[in-house]
C-alpha cells in the first residue's frame, strides 16, 4: 500500500511480483589420472527466466465526482545458453588439496522476451486508455567467464577451504 494514511475518499495501492530463475542441465565426466590427481569437464545448458508484473491503482472520490487510475506493467524474458566447464584437483599431501575450475562465457542458443503496458484513467472529463504490447521484445542475458582457485586443508575431523574466484564483467 503506497498511501499509509490517505485522506478520506483517497486510495493508493501498489503490488509487484518478480521472479528470476535458472535451471542448469549438465552433462559431466571425470577422470582419476592418478590416486592424487583428478580432472573433469562438463557441458552446461543454463536456462534463465526473468518475469516482473506490477500494478498501481489510485482513486479520489468526493460526494460529486470520482477519479481513478489503474496501471499494469508486465515484462519478462528467457535465455538458453551453452557453457563448457573444466576442473582439476591435486591432493598435494594427505592434509592439503589444490583445485582449479574454469567456466567459459555463455554462448547464446535462443532467447526472447515480452513487454506489456496498460493504463486506464477515469477523469471527471472522460476516460483515457493506453495499451502497448511487444510479444517479441529483445531480451539479452550474458553469462560471464569464470575462474576459481582453491586450497583445502584437513586437520583430523576439521577442514578449511580457501577459494579465490574471478569473473569478467
Amino acid at each position: 500500500v503506497a498511501g499509509s494514511a490517505p485522506a478520506a475518499g483517497q486510495r493508493v495501492s501498489y503490488a509487484v511480483h518478480s521472479s528470476f530463475n535458472t535451471l542448469v542441465p549438465t552433462f559431466s565426466i571425470g577422470w582419476a589420472a592418478a590416486a592424487n590427481f583428478r580432472a573433469g569437464g562438463s557441458i552446461e545448458f543454463p536456462y534463465t527466466t526473468i518475469n516482473d508484473t506490477g500494478k498501481l491503482s489510485g482513486e479520489i472520490t468526493t460526494a460529486t465526482s470520482s477519479q481513478a487510475t489503474l496501471r499494469t506493467l508486465s515484462a519478462g524474458g528467457s535465455s538458453l545458453q551453452v557453457r563448457a566447464v573444466a576442473g582439476v584437483q591435486w591432493d598435494v599431501t594427505s592434509w592439503m588439496s589444490l583445485g582449479a575450475t574454469y567456466r567459459s562465457p555463455g554462448l547464446k542458443i535462443k532467447d526472447g522476451g515480452s513487454f506489456l503496458y496498460e493504463g486506464l484513467t477515469n477523469l471527471n472529463v472522460g476516460t483515457r486508455h493506453v495499451f502497448f504490447q511487444d510479444p517479441a521484445a529483445e531480451f539479452e542475458y550474458r553469462l560471464p567467464m569464470e575462474a576459481s582457485l582453491g586450497a583445502a586443508f584437513q586437520f583430523g575431523p576439521f577442514g578449511v577451504e580457501i577459494d579465490v574466484r574471478w569473473h569478467d564483467g
